[in-house]
């Protein structure tokens, strides 16, 4: 257990998931075998995923209540 502020804990704690996401998706999905188009394919989608979270996002902070 590593004293971290709450702040780095986050960040570390999202960093470790999207490595795992990444690795999950190179060998489970096998991506590392899979033809160039379906690697593009799942690489544009990570911009795409990244506006949704983004609108989702805002749409909270912003609501009126």
């Amino acid at each position: 257990m590593l004293p971290l502020s709450p702040t780095l804990s986050v960040i570390s704690t999202l960093g470790f998931a999207a490595l795992k996401t990444g690795r999950i998706a190179w060998i489970f999905m096998h991506l590392n075998e899979s033809q160039p188009l379906t690697r593009v394919t799942a690489l544009a989608s990570l911009p795409f995923l990244a506006l949704m979270f983004y609108l989702t996002l805002v749409d909270v902070l912003f609501r009126g209540q």
